[in-house]
């Protein structure tokens, strides 16, 4: 999948093949960042709404390259008090994969892989691992995590499932505004080495719009700065960005009235995004021409100096 996604080399792979462990282990774990994703499916684990019954969350610590190590600390110590608040055991695992792997594949497309890597550490002590939810189906585009990718890293011992990938990003976002400890812990904000939320990039402004057009926003405290359509006209956004920010658009209900003014900064922010897109494959399908342009100059250059001598 990943080869027809990016144009890699698919590598063959031959295996022996061994019989499966006698009994899988007896956990149950959920990759927890105290998101939204991955707190709507401790949640819904919690009051019985899925299959599987969490009883260790796991958590990466250091995967994100921006913070300081007093911000990985602070935000792993709210982690541990999530953790403690719902009853549940808490796993620390470290990673220095996205140092190992900067310069040679993206984050964005390799980020699945490494966190299945290291929960498979686990392997005889969970028999299942939960993914939160990253897109829907519907727009699902090409991402180290996504529902048709995740469950392809299970093994005989551990299975891994993406949960939730068709509820919509909207009822995920009430999900956790109505739980107390999700909606009081959530930490969305990868842009600012703090251990809260900026509320002013643009997960944390996607995330408190999705809030506001549940009516939730009052009741998760977790934002150091106050929703605005200015503040989404001027926030940074990139093509990688694309999917769910398409997602967010179509999420949006026409009710209430108050959020006309976020309804239309965000469309035009999809719109210049898509026409960035645009101008960056054009860019992209030119390119050769480009290459074989400058060699042609080269090569008639070089027939010129020769005629010359």
């Amino acid at each position: 999948m990943l080869a027809g996604w990016w144009g890699y080399r698919a590598v063959r792979v031959s295996a022996p093949t061994t019989p499966p462990p006698e009994r899988s282990g007896p956990g149950e774990g959920a990759l927890f960042s105290r998101g939204v994703d991955s707190s709507a499916t401790v949640i819904r684990s919690l009051r019985g709404e899925i299959p599987e019954r969490v009883t260790h969350l796991l958590s990466v610590y250091g995967a994100e390259w921006m913070f300081s190590p007093a911000t990985h600390e602070a935000i792993w110590h709210d982690t541990e008090r999530a953790a403690g608040a719902y009853g549940l055991e808490l796993v620390r695992l470290t990673t220095n994969a996205r140092d190992v792997l900067r310069g040679r594949i993206g984050w964005v497309r390799s980020y699945g892989a490494v966190f299945a890597g290291v929960a498979l550490l686990l392997g005889p002590l969970l028999r299942s691992v939960l993914f939160g939810a990253t897109q829907h189906p519907d727009h699902a585009e090409p991402r180290g995590s996504r529902f048709d990718v995740d469950p392809l890293w299970s093994t005989e011992r551990t299975v891994f499932r993406q949960d939730a990938a068709e509820v919509g990003r909207l009822e995920r976002a009430a999900i956790v505004a109505s739980d107390p400890v999700a909606a009081s812990m959530l930490k969305v904000c990868f842009e600012q080495d703090s251990p809260g939320n900026c509320g002013r990039c643009e997960k944390c402004l996607r995330t408190m719009t999705m809030l506001a057009a549940t009516g939730e926003l009052d009741r998760v405290p977790a934002f150091d700065a106050p929703l605005t359509p200015d503040a989404v006209r001027s926030c940074r956004i990139t093509t990688r960005q694309l999917g769910t920010l398409r997602e967010l658009v179509v999420e949006l209900p026409d009710e209430p009235r108050e959020l006309d003014g976020l309804r239309a900064a965000w469309k035009a922010r999809l719109a210049e995004v898509e026409a960035k897109q645009r101008a960056e494959r054009r860019r992209e399908a030119l390119r050769p021409l480009r290459r074989a342009w400058r060699r042609s100059r080269r090569r008639l250059r070089r027939a010129r100096r020769a005629r010359s001598k």
